[in-house]
Protein backbone atom coordinates (compact mmCIF):
# COMPACT_ATOMS: atom_id res chain seq x y z
CA UNK A 1 0.00 0.00 0.00
CA UNK A 2 1.33 3.33 -0.67
CA UNK A 3 0.19 6.91 1.00
CA UNK A 4 1.03 10.14 -1.19
CA UNK A 5 0.37 13.53 0.48
CA UNK A 6 0.95 16.23 -1.87
CA UNK A 7 1.73 20.13 -1.57
CA UNK A 8 -1.93 20.90 -1.95
CA UNK A 9 -3.07 18.87 0.90
CA UNK A 10 -4.26 16.20 -1.65
CA UNK A 11 -3.88 13.04 -0.14
CA UNK A 12 -3.58 9.65 -2.31
CA UNK A 13 -3.84 5.70 -1.18
CA UNK A 14 -3.79 2.97 -3.01
CA UNK A 15 -5.92 0.33 -1.67
CA UNK A 16 -8.78 0.14 0.83
CA UNK A 17 -9.34 2.98 3.65
CA UNK A 18 -11.19 1.29 7.10
CA UNK A 19 -12.45 4.38 9.23
CA UNK A 20 -13.54 3.36 12.72
CA UNK A 21 -15.36 6.51 13.20
CA UNK A 22 -17.46 9.23 10.84
CA UNK A 23 -15.87 10.48 7.69
CA UNK A 24 -17.26 13.62 6.37
CA UNK A 25 -16.56 14.20 2.21
CA UNK A 26 -17.23 16.12 -0.36
CA UNK A 27 -17.32 15.42 -3.90
CA UNK A 28 -17.51 11.47 -4.11
CA UNK A 29 -17.98 9.41 -6.90
CA UNK A 30 -18.46 6.31 -5.35
CA UNK A 31 -19.37 4.97 -2.20
CA UNK A 32 -19.37 1.29 -0.95
CA UNK A 33 -20.93 1.40 2.31
CA UNK A 34 -22.13 -1.30 4.29
CA UNK A 35 -24.78 -0.02 6.90
CA UNK A 36 -26.50 3.36 7.12
CA UNK A 37 -25.77 6.10 4.69
CA UNK A 38 -27.22 9.43 5.42
CA UNK A 39 -27.46 11.87 2.43
CA UNK A 40 -27.50 15.77 3.13
CA UNK A 41 -29.27 16.78 -0.23
CA UNK A 42 -30.71 13.71 -2.31
CA UNK A 43 -29.47 10.84 -3.73
CA UNK A 44 -29.24 10.95 -7.42
CA UNK A 45 -28.84 7.28 -9.73
CA UNK A 46 -28.28 7.80 -13.11
CA UNK A 47 -28.20 4.58 -14.29
CA UNK A 48 -28.40 1.02 -12.93
CA UNK A 49 -31.70 2.09 -10.07
CA UNK A 50 -32.31 1.15 -6.93
CA UNK A 51 -32.27 -2.33 -5.35
CA UNK A 52 -33.96 -1.90 -1.54
CA UNK A 53 -34.83 -5.08 0.69
CA UNK A 54 -36.91 -4.15 3.51
CA UNK A 55 -39.28 -1.49 4.59
CA UNK A 56 -38.83 2.01 2.59
CA UNK A 57 -40.50 5.12 3.80
CA UNK A 58 -40.96 8.34 1.79
CA UNK A 59 -41.99 11.22 2.89
CA UNK A 60 -43.87 13.97 0.93
CA UNK A 61 -44.28 12.36 -2.05
CA UNK A 62 -43.02 9.83 -4.57
CA UNK A 63 -42.82 10.53 -8.45
CA UNK A 64 -42.42 7.77 -10.50
CA UNK A 65 -41.57 9.38 -14.16
CA UNK A 66 -41.47 7.59 -17.61
CA UNK A 67 -43.05 7.03 -20.96
CA UNK A 68 -44.94 4.20 -19.16
CA UNK A 69 -44.68 4.65 -15.25
CA UNK A 70 -45.72 1.60 -13.46
CA UNK A 71 -45.35 -0.59 -10.09
CA UNK A 72 -44.91 -3.74 -10.43
CA UNK A 73 -46.15 -6.47 -7.45
CA UNK A 74 -44.45 -9.10 -7.13
CA UNK A 75 -46.14 -11.93 -5.03
CA UNK A 76 -42.80 -14.00 -3.97
CA UNK A 77 -45.50 -17.19 -3.09
CA UNK A 78 -46.26 -18.12 -6.92
CA UNK A 79 -49.87 -15.95 -6.33
CA UNK A 80 -50.67 -13.41 -9.25
CA UNK A 81 -48.32 -10.86 -9.95
CA UNK A 82 -49.92 -7.14 -10.68
CA UNK A 83 -47.84 -3.58 -12.10
CA UNK A 84 -50.08 0.04 -11.22
CA UNK A 85 -49.88 2.21 -14.24
CA UNK A 86 -51.02 5.11 -16.18
CA UNK A 87 -50.59 4.06 -19.66
CA UNK A 88 -51.86 7.28 -22.66
CA UNK A 89 -53.75 8.79 -19.62
CA UNK A 90 -55.83 5.76 -18.34
CA UNK A 91 -54.61 4.19 -15.04
CA UNK A 92 -55.20 0.58 -14.57
CA UNK A 93 -54.27 -2.39 -12.77
CA UNK A 94 -53.36 -5.05 -14.87
CA UNK A 95 -52.74 -8.99 -14.06
CA UNK A 96 -49.42 -9.82 -15.48
CA UNK A 97 -50.28 -13.48 -14.94
CA UNK A 98 -53.45 -13.54 -16.90
CA UNK A 99 -52.49 -10.79 -19.27
CA UNK A 100 -55.70 -8.38 -18.59
CA UNK A 101 -56.40 -5.03 -17.21
CA UNK A 102 -58.54 -5.62 -13.80
CA UNK A 103 -59.57 -2.28 -13.47
CA UNK A 104 -59.35 0.63 -16.15
CA UNK A 105 -60.21 4.19 -15.63
CA UNK A 106 -59.36 7.29 -17.92
CA UNK A 107 -58.57 10.82 -17.32
CA UNK A 108 -62.03 11.66 -17.40
CA UNK A 109 -63.14 9.64 -14.57
CA UNK A 110 -64.69 6.63 -16.96
CA UNK A 111 -63.96 3.40 -15.99
CA UNK A 112 -63.69 1.10 -19.00
CA UNK A 113 -62.53 -2.16 -18.08
CA UNK A 114 -63.54 -3.84 -14.55
CA UNK A 115 -63.26 -7.65 -14.49
CA UNK A 116 -63.51 -10.26 -11.52
CA UNK A 117 -66.32 -9.53 -8.69
CA UNK A 118 -67.09 -6.48 -6.75
CA UNK A 119 -68.10 -6.80 -3.53
CA UNK A 120 -69.50 -3.73 -2.15
CA UNK A 121 -70.62 -4.50 1.73
CA UNK A 122 -72.42 -1.05 1.63
CA UNK A 123 -73.65 0.35 -1.12
CA UNK A 124 -72.63 0.96 -4.47
CA UNK A 125 -73.54 4.57 -6.19
CA UNK A 126 -73.46 5.61 -9.38
CA UNK A 127 -74.02 9.15 -10.54
CA UNK A 128 -75.63 9.29 -14.57
CA UNK A 129 -76.63 5.71 -16.53
CA UNK A 130 -75.04 2.42 -15.43
CA UNK A 131 -74.73 -0.48 -18.52
CA UNK A 132 -74.55 -4.23 -17.72
CA UNK A 133 -73.24 -6.15 -20.81
CA UNK A 134 -73.50 -9.48 -18.50
CA UNK A 135 -75.92 -10.23 -15.50
CA UNK A 136 -76.70 -8.56 -12.46
CA UNK A 137 -77.56 -11.29 -10.02
CA UNK A 138 -79.51 -9.55 -7.49
CA UNK A 139 -80.25 -11.71 -3.61
CA UNK A 140 -82.51 -9.59 -1.22
CA UNK A 141 -85.13 -6.99 -1.35
CA UNK A 142 -84.03 -4.37 -4.26
CA UNK A 143 -85.90 -0.95 -4.71
CA UNK A 144 -86.25 -0.27 -8.51
CA UNK A 145 -87.61 2.91 -9.71
CA UNK A 146 -88.10 3.80 -13.52
CA UNK A 147 -86.91 0.45 -14.90
CA UNK A 148 -87.05 0.05 -18.33
CA UNK A 149 -86.68 -3.27 -19.77
CA UNK A 150 -85.74 -4.20 -23.41
CA UNK A 151 -86.56 -8.20 -24.70
CA UNK A 152 -87.47 -10.83 -23.19
CA UNK A 153 -88.52 -10.31 -19.24
CA UNK A 154 -89.14 -13.96 -17.44
CA UNK A 155 -90.70 -13.32 -13.94
CA UNK A 156 -90.94 -16.01 -11.17
CA UNK A 157 -94.29 -16.09 -9.22
CA UNK A 158 -96.42 -13.17 -9.01
CA UNK A 159 -96.01 -9.41 -10.00
CA UNK A 160 -97.61 -7.10 -8.21
CA UNK A 161 -98.38 -3.05 -8.77
CA UNK A 162 -99.91 -1.35 -11.90
CA UNK A 163 -98.17 -1.89 -15.68
CA UNK A 164 -98.79 -0.05 -18.57
CA UNK A 165 -97.87 -1.43 -21.79
CA UNK A 166 -97.43 0.09 -24.93
CA UNK A 167 -98.06 -1.57 -28.48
Amino acid sequence: PRLVIDSDGDVTIDGNVSIGGTLTYEDVTNIDSVGLVTARTGIKVLDGGINVVGVSTFADELNISSILPKIVFNDTNAENDFHIANENGSFRIRDLDNPTDRYRINSSGTIHEFFGVADFNSHLTVDGNFTANRDINVDGHTNLDNVSIAGVTTFAGNIGGTATFNN
